[in-house]
């Protein structure tokens, strides 16, 4: 899984990512925005305008909506992307022509810790020359988070190990385990996951690392859903470099 913490990545060429809590800019430490129970956070997305892409923020079904909290400002509202400073005494700079999109999260109080309402409220996803990417806040006990995390998942089969972790969403907390039936998966919640010592311990749960449990460990699903079981308790956990 490819997880970037800080806004101002380059590794996603010709995107831009600004980060701004009550109106004044911030960059995260490991992913960590800070520990507050209230605050509006703007994330503001800027795009090369000759990429191949799309942004777009999702319903409750997880449907695109073009229409809806991500909204692409005004024609003619260009930031320096990539700007090029020149020689002179001028110091002029060159502008490319851009694409500016701004996704809101407001972040209050619930049950006496910050948190952002319900995935997908807290996301924007950007597709650029057929990669997927979703950006956003998230919320772990008192502390406030942001991602942007590459959508990737792994397809079991049968060469696939017990306890490999097909996918994981930080921004609704959910990672998907892989039980030993290609049909089902457990699922597990972020408050049992293991929390990263360099990640202000965040507690996450990559993509192909492999984890153990007892069967006392796991509770069966009587209500349908796309998991067989829960995972309330991990035994190990391996992180596969």
């Amino acid at each position: 899984m490819t997880i970037y913490l800080n806004p101002a990545t380059k590794a996603i060429p010709g995107l831009r990512v600004e980060l701004r809590l009550n109106g004044e800019v911030v960059t995260p430490s490991n992913g960590l925005v800070g520990i507050f129970q209230r605050g509006d956070i703007e994330i503001i997305l800027e795009i090369e305008a000759s990429l191949d892409h799309h942004v777009f923020t999702l319903d409750h079904q997880l449907q695109p909506q073009d229409k809806a909290l991500a909204t692409r400002l005004p024609a003619g509202f260009v930031r320096s992307l990539n700007a090029l400073e020149t020689a002179g005494a001028a110091n002029q700079v060159n502008f490319l022509k851009s694409s500016v999109y701004v996704k809101k999260v407001h972040v209050q109080p619930y049950k006496n810790l910050p948190a952002t309402g319900k995935f997908p409220t807290n996301v924007v996803c950007v597709s650029i020359n057929g990669d997927l990417y979703s950006v956003g806040v998230f919320c772990q006990f008192n502390r406030v988070f942001f991602a942007i995390v590459k959508v990737e998942s792994i397809v079991p089969t049968e060469n696939t190990p017990v306890g490999t972790v097909l996918s994981f969403n930080p921004f609704s907390g959910l990672a998907s385990v892989y039980s030993g039936d290609p049909n089902s998966a457990y699922r597990i919640f972020w408050p049992n996951m293991p929390g990263a010592q360099n990640l202000n311990y965040c507690r996450v749960l990559p993509i192909g690392c492999l984890v153990t449990w007892m069967d006392e460990d796991v509770t069966h699903l009587d209500t349908p859903t796309t998991y067989a079981a829960e995972i309330v308790r991990l035994r190990s956990v391996e992180f596969v470099r």
